[in-house]
């Protein structure tokens, strides 16, 4: 669901529209604004707490908001799974009040531009077929080359 410039109700219709669905908030930039000089101004979190009930993940990066890392816990504590990404930092998974941090693989950057929506349709993505486990023969990558890839960054899946 791409949920730009909808209202609470819009949101809260769709939401509802198929219960069974696996919903992801992807509010990059929702909570911020950003002044003509580039400073960064963080939204009140609580204006969409009426709406946060309603998806079952949510990904969220640590520039939106500075203090994002315990309001990602509170989500947590309610069961929606919570990922605050921190850039070339990695990022923390929120699961059942229980935190765990991910490291990022090294890559060489050449444009960050569209970086963080990267990582969230993938995060979505895996999170859901993971959770439906359908279809694994669609993968673009062998279960070798990616256990591969991250040997050669001394990580573990």
């Amino acid at each position: 669901m791409i949920s730009n410039n909808l209202g609470e109700e819009e949101i809260r219709k769709l939401c509802l529209a198929n219960l069974s669905a696996f919903k992801v908030l992807l509010p990059q930039g929702f909570y911020r604004q950003v002044k003509k000089n580039g400073s960064i101004i963080p939204f009140d979190l609580h204006k969409t707490e009426k709406l946060l009930d309603l998806f079952d993940l949510i990904i969220v990066s640590q520039k939106d908001y500075p203090q994002i890392e315990s309001q990602a816990k509170e989500w947590s504590d309610i069961g929606i799974i919570a990922v605050v990404t921190k850039d070339s930092s990695g990022a923390s998974v929120y699961v059942s009040k229980r935190r765990r941090d991910y490291t990022a693989f090294e890559t060489e950057i050449t444009d960050e531009t569209g970086a963080g929506d990267v990582f969230a349709a993938a995060f979505a993505n895996a999170t859901a077929a993971y959770s439906l486990r359908f279809f694994p023969f669609e993968l673009e990558y062998t279960k070798e080359q990616i256990q591969e890839f991250s040997a050669r960054q001394s990580k573990s899946l």
